[in-house]
């Protein structure tokens, strides 16, 4: 009965050692898990950046075609659809312009009245 000590010491010295190579591969996955994390937490933000910079670009191409709508030449217009001479009372924004852009609806409703304007004139005439 001599050995059953020594067994036992060389089996809690093969636990201790298995015990410390199992903590060391736990503290490489961790480590490895949180580069995996940081590295996709700086993907998304990557993406939520470009989100907001095409965001802005498309916005701003918007602004800029509302600001064209605004300022379009309307006697040249209207001179190519019923070519004929038109004569043209500027509106208010045309006569008040703004710098940096204007609002597309409001363009819009514009170009609808006064296309409404100068199809009811035309049709008075005939």
């Amino acid at each position: 009965m001599t050995g059953l000590p020594e067994n036992i010491e060389q089996m809690l010295l093969r636990l201790t050692e298995n015990s410390r190579t199992e903590l060391e591969i736990v503290r490489a996955l961790a480590d490895g898990i949180r580069r995996v994390d940081e590295q996709m937490l700086r993907e998304v933000r990557n993406v939520a950046l470009q989100h907001d910079v095409r965001r802005e670009a498309i916005f701003g191409e918007l602004q800029e075609l509302a600001a064209r709508l605004c300022a379009m030449p309307q006697r040249s217009v209207m001179t190519a659809i019923n070519k004929r001479e038109y004569v043209h009372t500027p509106t208010a924004i045309e006569a008040n312009p703004v710098n940096g852009g204007g609002d597309w609806r409001k363009a819009a409703q514009m170009i609808d009245d006064e296309l409404s304007e100068i199809f009811k004139a035309d049709d008075a005439r005939h």
